[in-house]
């Protein structure tokens, strides 16, 4: 066992004095003699094939010309987007139209997994731009016939869809029955105060527009819900649910005391 053991030890040896030697030979070597790698070596023309140098050649000679006529180049690139814009619009439209169920579908499945993200992020860059963002909207507004146009072709729009939200909510005031929808508006039981804000213009209202999900409110007459919002400032009371609305509202004697001891 003692004679393996110092056979394997002297093989050891001997194998690491090989490596040291090596090593050594390499590092006496000067720069200009060290061994080149087949990658670092430039191929002569007179190797290359004729269809080679053809590309060789080509490619310095785009490279040339597009840095002398860099500006021709993007504006007619620029020119080309445009001419073909309203093409690529068509055919988005139209693609859209095909597979408006399964684009929805996907929309819906990637905001209710990244909706407080995604809706953390738009307050953020909001804030932090508000000003820009506000001052940018106006002077297009009034520089731009052509986004004139779209912003009232917008509002028309949304108005339209507003009354169709009133109809799919019931099309009547939850507690009188008012069934004129111009008279009708919408209470919000957990919704903090937003001063300015039409409903029209909140993330509850768009949530509902492209994916379909239904916001917390009741729908109101404008009278019935003037009456909810003196008795909730002067009586600082919050009903959540509708039946507790309805029971404050029925009781004509509660809102005139309420109202008679603050006037």
């Amino acid at each position: 066992m003692k004679n393996e053991e110092l056979i394997t030890k002297i093989q050891k040896l001997k194998k690491e004095k090989k490596v040291s030697n090596e090593k050594s030979e390499t590092e006496n070597i000067p720069n200009n003699e060290q061994p080149i790698k087949e990658s670092m070596v430039e191929v002569p023309k007179e190797a290359l094939t004729p269809e080679e140098i053809r590309r060789q050649k080509h490619r310095e000679y785009m490279k040339e010309y597009y840095q002398k006529h860099r500006e021709k180049i993007s504006a007619q690139a620029k020119e080309r987007y445009l001419r073909s814009m309203d093409r690529r619009l068509a055919y988005n439209h139209e693609y859209y139209q095909k597979n408006r169920d399964k684009m929805l579908a996907e929309m819906r499945e990637y905001y209710r997994r990244k909706r407080d993200e995604l809706l953390a992020k738009d307050r953020e860059f909001y804030q932090k731009n508000r000003e820009r963002i506000l001052a940018e909207k106006k002077e297009r507004y009034h520089s731009d016939p052509k986004y004139r146009i779209r912003a009232r072709k917008y509002g028309e729009e949304l108005r339209e869809e507003y009354k169709r939200f009133k109809i799919e909510f019931g099309g009547k005031c939850s507690v009188c029955g008012e069934s004129d929808l111009d008279k009708l508006t919408e209470h919000h039981p957990n919704r903090k105060e937003e001063k300015g804000v039409g409903f029209i213009h909140t993330k509850e209202f768009r949530d509902w527009l492209r994916f379909g999900i239904k916001p917390n409110v009741f729908l109101m007459c404008a009278s019935c819900h003037l009456k909810l919002e003196i008795m909730i400032k002067r009586k600082k009371i919050a009903p959540k649910t509708l039946e507790e609305i309805c029971s404050l509202l029925s009781n004509q004697e509660v809102f005139n005391t309420i109202y008679n001891l603050h006037t």
